[in-house]
């Protein structure tokens, strides 16, 4: 894996983590999470642009998820399955919310 710029997924909130992983998963079993997420064709092509990802489907899914793992967001259970840690609680940057 190249160069990950792992503090750019640590600022990221943890919903949208989970929301790239989940539409990466979908994409790779042929499917569409949304039509145009975040103004991108499919998250496969939003993940790739972000984060300079190369590869296929498959590939790209391997290395969003190996980018959580070293990020410290995501970790494995006892059933061998990703999860995010969602004891971080980080679901808004602080530009999100908005005073009126």
């Amino acid at each position: 894996m190249k160069n990950i710029n792992i503090e750019l997924i640590k600022e990221m909130p943890t919903l949208q983590l989970y929301l790239i992983l989940d539409g990466l998963r979908v994409e790779t079993k042929g499917l569409k999470l949304t039509r145009r997420p975040m103004g991108y064709s499919s998250v496969n092509t939003l993940v790739k642009k972000k984060f300079g990802f190369k590869g296929n489907k498959e590939k790209i899914y391997q290395q969003f998820q190996d980018a959580l793992l070293m990020s410290g967001i995501a970790y494995i259970d006892e059933k061998g399955k990703l999860q995010i840690d969602h004891s971080l609680n980080k679901l808004y940057h602080k530009t999100d919310i908005r005073v009126v």
